[in-house]
């Protein structure tokens, strides 16, 4: 998987506590609105990775329209199937925390902000939410 090292880098730089996985194959237009909403949250200390199923549309064009540092881009050269690309995320998440993301799904604005303040306020190990 191509840019794994990127993504070590950037944890080591940045030291961020927590990193949000976008699973993705073929997704490409709901993928530009769902990377915005990330990255726009009011808690900016994160890394955002995209682990793309090996999609055949523009999917790495959508990722790479984006200039922000946070955004890295993983691609698997074949199609692994969708939970084994989100168990991707389990095996090489290297921050305290992390949030596997759908591409089809929008994050509001305070998801981050409140979601830690939950898990540190109780000193919990996993959090769960649902969607509206």
């Amino acid at each position: 998987m191509k840019n794994l090292s990127r993504y070590r880098q950037y944890i080591d730089e940045h030291k961020s506590l927590l990193t949000v996985f976008v699973v993705t194959y073929n997704r490409c237009d709901y993928l530009k609105l769902t990377i915005q909403s990330i990255l726009e949250q009011t808690y900016k200390d994160f890394c955002l990775v995209v682990l793309d199923n090996a999609s055949t549309d523009n999917t790495q064009e959508i990722v790479n329209n984006f200039n922000d540092k946070r955004l890295i881009y993983l691609r698997h050269e074949k199609n692994i199937g969708g939970p084994e690309n989100g168990n991707t995320a389990l095996k090489i998440a290297l921050t305290k925390y992390f949030v596997v993301f759908h591409d089809d799904d929008l994050m509001m604005p305070q998801f981050i902000e409140k979601e830690l303040e939950i898990i540190q306020k109780y000193n919990y190990d996993i959090l769960s939410c649902l969607g509206k």
